[in-house]
């Protein structure tokens, strides 16, 4: 699932995981159509998990659409946080489990949020088994990168990086010679 980051998005906390969130809610919908409302959400999501429900108010609120006017899930900003962060971990770690097939490839990650980027961190230092694989571009050095426990980082993409690359991809598939050295 590919995510662009927008370069304004540094200056809007959370933008990244309201656009991690949309691509969860896009491939779990495929063409239907979009959301009008919570209930058309909570219905979409909720198979992922029952321990979802106290979050998808807060992550309705991010990732409405704009022509929505949707109430904010609490008054008090720091219960909305924590509200965002743990039902974003969650919901990727359930659509981790849900589909173990997907990979995210978030394009020009430097532009990234700190709070998104605290998020998608924290992922990395959860005890859950993580089924989900991130594939990140950025084009800043390792400063705000992913750390070393939950990534692993690769140069411009020579022939071992691409190889390094594409072990990771298809860790549990073996290909035929041939085919690999082709890609």
């Amino acid at each position: 699932l590919p995510v662009v980051v927008p370069t304004y998005s540094r200056s809007q906390p959370f933008s990244l995981i309201k656009l991690l969130v949309r691509a969860v809610f896009q491939s779990l919908i495929g063409d239907g159509p979009t959301p009008k409302s919570s209930d058309d959400f909570v219905a979409i999501l909720k198979p992922l998990s029952n321990d979802l429900e106290i979050y998808l108010p807060s992550l309705w609120y991010i990732s409405a659409p704009r022509s929505m006017s949707v109430p904010i899930p609490d008054p008090d900003p720091q219960i909305v946080r924590c509200l965002l962060e743990k039902g974003s971990m969650l919901l990727l770690q359930r659509f981790s489990k849900y589909r173990a097939d997907i990979v995210f490839f978030i394009d020009s990650y430097q532009f990234a949020d700190e709070a998104s980027v605290s998020v998608i961190e924290s992922l990395g230092n959860s005890s859950e088994e993580w089924h989900l694989t991130i594939i990140v571009a950025t084009r800043e050095k390792r400063d705000r990168s992913l750390s070393d426990r939950i990534a692993f980082h690769l140069d411009r993409l020579s022939p071992d990086s691409a190889g390094t690359l594409l072990g990771h991809l298809t860790r549990k598939v073996k290909l035929p010679d041939a085919i690999a050295q082709d890609i």
